[in-house]
């Protein structure tokens, strides 16, 4: 459910984003060994039903560095990496990334899988270790540095987004009301840092770890 809600969180930002749907999903054993069992599983949007969304074709094209991405996107996508806490992912090894290609311009990545996310916040996930990181709640920015100005329109698309992102959490039943806490002052903190143009500039402009390849991601 914490995850499908990231799904969700991602569709109020761009439309280059999957569709997810929730379900009880029901398992059972062929062999007859073990009883049925039921659990919430996430129905993901085929590739090529985004691309067709989008007038894209999807590409499996790999070794794409993230410098000759869609740089408008390419910035999207890493701040809401961020915003989530999630740094399991990687453009040239097509890491939970799925690239989308107009053919004419640049490539534009499309994120997936975000159970590995500090706000899913799962009791399996580690931090990656190679990042330095000692919580898988702490944040890293994965993108480039690109300018401020382009920094500056896609912080205004969170920001117009902020009050549905933040009701898909406050009015959710399945949520307990510690983690409702946890997430909105999880989020009141990524929003903190993109309105303040120092923090910002900080966080955002300065080091470069894209080039860092998360254990295990090849």
């Amino acid at each position: 459910v914490r995850e499908y809600l990231v799904y969700l969180a991602y569709n109020l930002i761009t439309n280059l984003s999957f569709r997810a749907r929730l379900a009880r999903v029901t398992y059972a054993d062929s062999a007859a060994k073990r009883a049925n069992e039921t659990h919430w599983g996430i129905l993901l949007e085929d590739d090529d039903d985004l691309a067709t969304r989008n007038n894209t074709k999807a590409t499996n094209m790999k070794q794409t560095q993230m410098v000759y991405s869609d740089s408008l996107q390419m910035a999207t996508l890493a701040i809401f990496e961020y915003m989530i806490g999630n740094v399991d992912w990687s453009v040239p090894y097509l890491h939970n990334i799925k690239l989308l290609d107009n053919g004419h311009d640049a490539p534009m990545p499309v994120p997936y899988d975000f159970d590995y996310s500090g706000i899913v916040d799962t009791k399996y996930a580690l931090p990656a270790e190679f990042l330095g990181l000692t919580s898988i709640r702490d944040r890293i920015y994965r993108g480039l540095p690109y300018s401020m100005p382009l920094f500056q329109r896609v912080f205004a698309k969170f920001n117009a987004a902020k009050p549905q992102i933040y009701a898909l959490y406050q009015t959710d039943s399945r949520l307990s009301k510690g983690y409702i806490k946890r997430t909105l002052s999880y989020l009141d903190e990524f929003y903190a840092v993109i309105n303040k143009p120092a923090k910002a500039k900080a966080v955002f402009g300065a080091g470069d770890t894209s080039g860092v390849v998360v254990k295990g991601l090849k």
